[in-house]
């Protein structure tokens, strides 16, 4: 009985317009996010792959600079111990030129830009300066930062569940308020199989051609030959817990057998509790309790504390040798310069640690709140997961960042020595400075933060539908 009752609603669903209209509208929305998600991503991949090309070039124009600069001393019998600014000095080396490193994308980046938008798209690893004090002249469009992309997240999170409502408002409304109902319950069928007949052939409709279309987009815009498969399966099995939720929610709210008009207000003042005003509010909430630095506040301190240490330059380096006796002063003034600078970077983060202890610490105390009260929202959950699956969201940028001071650490241990011992920096050397290499996350690390926001989807699912199908028993089929 149900395969008929199911071809039935499907031929309804075949005729009815607004299903058309929705269907079609799913389709485009879906294509255009993909190509906005892939444009967006292939932007960013140019442009950490030109700041890596463009130091790669740097490197190699200097190392040869280097050797000619060597030739040439070697034929005017002069010792290649002496070097002036430029490549053969360690300081233009380790901390003028640097290195940048970025994050690679994963395959998945195109469905979710998420907040790398907010982040750089490269950092500059110096043996001078922290990460972080090198990283105050990022400007952020405040416009873009605001109203963000149209990528596939945000037709998930937004967009799907208006559709899946646009469906469902009315399973049983319409045939109970015209009467139909009763004449299709004279016949041997039961009223919950009805209903499921109804919640089936919709959820096949909008879930299916959500995952339908994801796969095509994760095929078409080249992802899934990049590998990335466990993330993608992570993706399809959120996309389909988030829009049974809604099925649930629906089921509830038709189960107390209101009209359709009713039932429609009902559902969108849900949509935007659960969509709008809850992330919002839990948001302003988090922000008050947990008030963060801010950037600007950061950018002035650091200043007021650059100029005061260079105020204090001399007295700076003199106590630094003080407590690094086992560096000898030279009177080289490139050399002191070299110094001097690795001093005073110091001398600022020091400073400026209590500042950036405070604002890790704020943020970490926001993050914590948002996710214990972001249970309260499956929008937020979702959010949450769908940005975890795509590689896009905080955890792994902060994995980043920690990758970041492990190398800086490597990177400061090779050069700053040669900083304090004055030696020129050789064409060899070149060939022996280190190099960042990326180490991706296991999937064990993603699926474990993962594991319990999905039981908390699946929870809520279980317990909306389940009373809806329950509540069902009492529907008063008479108007």
């Amino acid at each position: 009985m149900l395969g008929k009752i199911l071809t039935y609603e499907n031929r309804l669903l075949q005729r009815d317009r607004t299903a058309w209209i929705v269907g079609v509208l799913f389709v485009a929305l879906m294509v255009y996010a993909a190509v906005n998600g892939k444009q967006e991503q292939e932007h960013r991949q140019s442009v950490a792959a030109e700041t890596i090309t463009t130091y790669q070039t740097r490197v190699a124009e200097a190392r040869g600079e280097a050797e000619a600069l060597e030739a040439t001393m070697r034929d005017e019998g002069r010792s290649l111990d002496t070097f002036d600014w430029g490549p053969r000095h360690p300081y233009n080396v380790g901390s003028s030129m640097g290195h940048p490193v970025t994050l690679p994308p994963t395959p998945l980046a195109v469905f979710a830009i998420g907040q790398s938008d907010v982040y750089p798209a490269a950092y500059k690893v110096s043996a001078a300066s922290s990460v972080a004090l090198g990283q105050t002249d990022q400007l952020e469009n405040p416009f873009k930062l605001l109203v963000g992309h149209f990528d596939l997240a945000f037709v998930i999170l937004f967009l799907y569940p208006l559709l899946i409502l646009a469906l469902t408002f009315a399973l049983t409304a319409t045939e109970k308020e015209t009467g139909t109902l009763r004449l299709l319950l004279a016949q041997p069928v039961r009223l919950s199989t009805l209903v499921w007949a109804k919640v089936l052939s919709r959820g096949v409709l909008i879930v299916g051609a959500a995952l339908v279309l994801t796969v095509l987009a994760f095929v078409v815009t080249g992802a899934a030959f990049e590998g990335g498969w466990g993330r993608f399966g992570l993706w399809l099995v959120i996309t389909l817990l988030y829009g049974a939720f809604w099925f649930g929610l629906a089921l509830l709210v038709n189960a107390f057998g209101r009209s359709a008009a009713t039932n429609a207000i009902i559902l969108a003042v849900c949509w935007l509790a659960f969509v709008v005003i809850l992330p919002s509010l839990i948001n302003v909430v988090a922000s008050t309790l947990y008030p963060v630095p801010s950037r600007m506040a950061f950018i002035t301190a650091m200043r007021a504390e650059t100029t005061v240490v260079e105020q204090q330059s001399s007295e700076s380096l003199a106590k630094f040798f003080e407590d690094h006796p086992e560096i000898a002063p030279v009177s080289d003034d490139d050399a002191n310069f070299a110094m001097l600078r690795v001093v005073r970077d110091e001398r600022i983060a020091e400073q400026l640690a209590p500042v950036m202890a405070r604002f890790a610490r704020q943020q970490e105390r926001q993050q914590r709140f948002m996710r214990a009260l972001g249970y309260l929202s499956p929008t937020l959950i979702t959010h949450r997961m769908l940005l975890d699956a795509a590689g896009t969201g905080p955890a792994r940028h902060a994995a980043f960042l920690d990758q970041i001071d492990a190398f800086q650490a490597v990177w400061q241990e090779h050069f700053v020595p040669k900083y304090f011992a004055n030696v020129a920096f050789r064409p060899a050397d070149y060939d022996a400075m280190p190099r960042f290499e990326y180490r991706e996350e296991m999937p064990g690390e993603v699926l474990g933060r993962l594991v319990f926001p999905l039981l908390i989807l699946v929870l809520a699912t279980v317990l909306v539908g389940g009373y809806g199908l329950r509540r069902y028993g009492q529907y008063p089929v008479a108007g």
